[in-house]
C-alpha cells in the first residue's frame, strides 16, 4: 500500500542510510540524527487525584499526531524516568531521533510502593493514555523496563485498552513471588506470609513487611505483589496477552536467561512477537539503546505502527461572490517535494453538522499531508449546526466555487474532492452545476442518498406530505426564512442485500430541524438533494466508501450509487460485525490508504 511504502522509506532511511527517500528527507533524517530531542516535564491527575510526573520526549522536528507514541513505565521501586540507565529515559530518546514521540510517566510503583496494591497503579497508565489521545495519538506502544514491564503486559491484557496495539518489555520482570519463594526458602517464606496475613486482619496493625534493600511493604501490599495468591507472575501476565509483545534482555542479566525468554514468548499469543538477546548488556540495556530502538523501530514498523512526518497546518479564508466569508484548513508536508507537486491536491467536505476539525475530514488531512500530498478541508455556508438550519443546498455551489478559485491561486490543476456524508452532496451539485475542469475525480465517504426519498421512507407518505405543505405554505408567505420545519425522521429501513450485508443495532429516530426554504432545499420533491440523479451528471471517476454499521449504507447503497455515476466508479465496503461506522472512527488509516491508492490511478 502507498502509506505503507511511504512510511516504510521514512525510517528505514534513519534506521539505514537507505536511499529510499529524496534528498530533502534524507537531510532531514541527517537532523534527527544530530539534534537532541526535545523534553517537557508535566504532571498529570489519576483518577484518584494522585499527581503523577511525567516527561514528554519529543523528535526535534516536532510531536506529529495521528500516529503513534510510545508511553514508558520504568523499573519498581526507586526507579525513575530522570535516571540514566531508565529504559524510560535512554529508550524514550534513541526512540525520539527515529521519529517517534514518548511520555515516560513516573507510576505510584515507584515512590508509593509500600502503600499500593499492584493493579492501583493501572490508573497512572489510563491517564497517560488518555493525555496521548487528547494530544491526537489514538494508537499507543507501551514500553515497561523490569518491574514496569509487568505493568505494561498486565494492564494491556486485564484492561482491554483497545488504544494500546504493542507492548515492548525490557528486561522482563520476574515471577515476584516464586523469585522471592526461591531467594528465602520455604520457611522463611511461610514465616512472613503468616505473620502479613495475620498483621493484615488486624485493621489496627502497622507492621511493615521488610524484604530488605529497602523494599518495605504494608503486610495487605505484600501479599497483593508477593503472597501465594499474587497475580505477579510475568509469565502468567504474557500467557493473558494477546497482542504483539517484544521481548528483550541483555546476554549479561543474570535475573533473565536465553532461555526464560524464550519461554516467554512460547507464552506470548501474538504470532508478531518476537525476542531478542543482547550480548554484553546488564539488565538496564543502557549501553546498546540504540540497538534496542532499532529493532523496536523495525518491529513497530512491521506491524504497522511507523512514526509519522510532521506537516504545516495553516488555516485559510476566501470570500464568495455573495459576499459570505468561509473559513478553512491547509495541511500540508512540511517539507515540500519534487513527488508532492506531481501529486493531486485534495478539498475536503465534512459531514452533516458538523465542521472542518470535528469530521472525519480532520483525521484525513492529517494523514494525507503526512503522506506527501495538500489537503484543503473547508467550512460553508452549511458549516456548524447552526448554519445547517438555514443555509439552502441550491447556494452552496457559490462556496465551492470560491475554494476552487482559492487552490487555482496556489497552482493546483488536479484537485480530488472528499465529501463525507452531505458534504458529498454538496460537492456533487457543485461539479454536476459546473463541470470544474479543476476536478479530477471524487471521492464520498458514506454518500447521501436521494434525500426527498430518504424522507418519505422513513417519515411515511402522510408525514413527509404534511411536512412539504407546511415549507411550502412558509415559503409563499414569505417566511421561508424563518419558518421552522421541525419534524421526526425515523431511519429508514431497507431490504438486506447479499453483497453488502449490514451489522446494526437498534435503528433509532432521527430529526430534522431546518427553516423551510431550506427543507424544501434538500428534502423537497424537485430539490437538488437525489443524489444519483447529480452523480449521473457527473463524468469524471469516483469513489464511494461505506461501511456496515452505517445504516444509511443498507439496502446495497453503494451498489446502487456507483452504478448511476456518469463516470467510472467504483467501491470500497468495510464489512463485518465490526465494519465503519458513519463517523468512519477507527478507520482513519484504512480510509487513507484506499484514498491514496484509488486517487495514484486516476489520470
Amino acid at each position: 500500500m502507498a502509506l505503507r511504502r511511504v512510511l516504510l522509506g521514512f525510517v528505514s532511511a534513519i534506521l539505514f542510510g537507505s536511499c529510499l527517500l529524496p534528498h530533502h528527507a534524507l537531510a532531514a533524517a541527517a537532523t534527527k540524527r544530530e539534534t537532541a530531542p526535545a523534553q517537557d516535564i508535566l504532571t498529570l491527575s489519576a483518577g484518584d487525584g494522585l499527581q503523577i510526573p511525567a516527561i514528554i520526549t519529543s523528535p526535534a522536528t516536532g510531536m506529529p499526531s495521528g500516529g503513534s507514541i510510545v508511553i514508558h513505565l520504568p523499573d519498581g521501586p526507586g526507579g525513575s524516568p530522570t535516571r540514566r540507565t531508565e529504559a524510560s529515559r535512554y529508550l524514550a530518546v534513541a526512540l525520539a531521533k527515529l521519529g517517534y514521540p514518548s511520555l515516560s510517566v513516573e507510576t505510584r510503583h515507584v515512590t508509593q510502593f509500600p502503600f499500593t496494591r499492584f493493579e492501583e497503579a493501572f490508573a497512572d497508565v489510563k491517564v497517560a493514555v488518555d493525555l496521548a489521545a487528547s494530544r491526537g495519538f489514538p494508537s499507543v506502544i507501551l514500553a515497561g523496563s523490569g518491574f514496569g514491564s509487568l505493568l505494561a503486559v498486565r494492564y494491556a491484557s486485564e484492561t482491554g485498552d483497545a488504544r494500546v496495539k504493542a507492548v515492548i518489555a525490557l528486561a522482563p520482570s520476574s515471577d515476584l513471588g516464586a523469585t522471592w519463594r526461591a531467594k528465602v526458602g520455604e520457611d522463611v517464606y511461610a514465616r512472613i506470609v503468616d505473620q502479613a496475613t495475620r498483621a493484615g486482619s488486624d485493621a489496627g496493625a502497622a507492621n511493615m513487611i521488610d524484604l530488605g534493600d529497602g523494599l518495605v511493604f504494608t503486610p495487605t501490599v505484600f501479599l497483593d505483589w508477593y503472597g501465594p495468591t499474587a497475580k505477579t507472575s510475568m509469565a502468567g501476565a504474557v500467557g493473558n496477552y494477546d497482542k504483539p509483545l517484544f521481548l528483550g534482555a541483555g546476554g549479561d542479566d543474570p535475573s533473565i536467561s536465553a532461555a526464560r525468554l524464550q519461554r516467554l514468548l512460547q507464552n506470548a499469543s501474538s504470532k508478531k512477537s518476537i525476542s531478542k538477546v543482547y550480548p554484553g548488556a546488564s539488565h538496564d540495556l543502557s549501553r546498546v539503546a540504540d540497538a534496542v530502538a532499532g529493532d523496536c523501530a523495525k518491529w513497530l514498523i512491521d506491524l504497522g505502527l511507523a512514526p509519522l512526518p510532521k506537516i504545516a497546518t495553516t488555516l485559510v479564508d476566501v470570500t464568495t461572490s455573495d459576499g459570505v466569508g468561509l473559513s478553512g484548513v491547509l495541511y500540508a508536508p512540511s517539507i515540500a517535494s519534487s513527488a508532492s507537486s506531481r501529486h493531486p491536491t485534495f478539498l475536503l467536505v465534512h459531514g452533516f453538522g458538523g465542521d472542518i476539525m470535528r469530521s472525519a475530514t480532520h483525521a484525513l488531512g492529517l494523514r494525507l499531508a503526512q503522506h506527501g500530498f495538500t489537503a484543503l478541508a473547508i467550512r460553508t455556508r452549511g458549516s456548524g449546526l447552526r448554519n445547517t438550519i438555514s443555509a439552502r443546498l441550491d447556494d452552496l455551489p457559490k462556496d465551492f466555487a470560491a475554494w476552487s478559485a482559492f487552490l487555482g491561486t496556489r497552482g493546483a490543476t488536479r484537485v480530488i474532492g472528499v465529501g463525507q456524508g452531505i458534504g458529498g452532496l454538496w460537492l456533487s451539485v457543485y461539479l454536476s452545476e459546473s463541470q470544474d475542469p479543476r476536478f479530477r475525480a471524487a471521492v464520498y465517504l458514506g454518500p447521501t442518498r436521494d434525500l426527498p426519498a430518504q424522507a418519505k421512507r422513513g417519515m411515511g407518505e402522510e408525514a413527509y406530505t404534511k411536512a412539504i405543505r407546511d415549507a411550502e405554505a412558509a415559503v409563499k408567505e414569505g417566511k421561508g426564512a424563518s419558518t421552522l420545519i421541525d419534524v421526526a425522521l425515523p431511519t429508514a429501513v431497507y431490504d438486506e442485500d447479499p453483497r453488502q450485508p449490514m451489522f446494526l443495532g437498534q435503528l433509532g429516530t432521527g430529526y430534522i430541524y431546518s427553516y423551510a426554504d431550506a427543507f424544501l432545499s434538500y428534502w423537497g420533491p424537485n430539490s437538488l438533494g437525489a443524489h444519483r440523479e447529480r452523480v449521473a451528471e457527473m463524468k469524471i471517476p469516483i469513489l464511494a466508501i461505506g461501511g456496515s454499521r452505517d445504516p444509511m449504507m443498507a439496502g446495497g447503497w453503494l451498489v446502487q450509487f456507483i452504478k448511476a455515476a456518469g463516470g467510472p466508479s467504483a467501491s470500497i465496503f468495510y464489512g463485518g460485525p465490526i465494519g465503519a461506522p458513519a463517523s468512519f472512527d477507527g478507520f482513519e488509516n484504512r480510509v487513507a490508504e484506499d484514498v491514496i491508492g484509488w486517487a495514484e490511478r486516476v489520470p
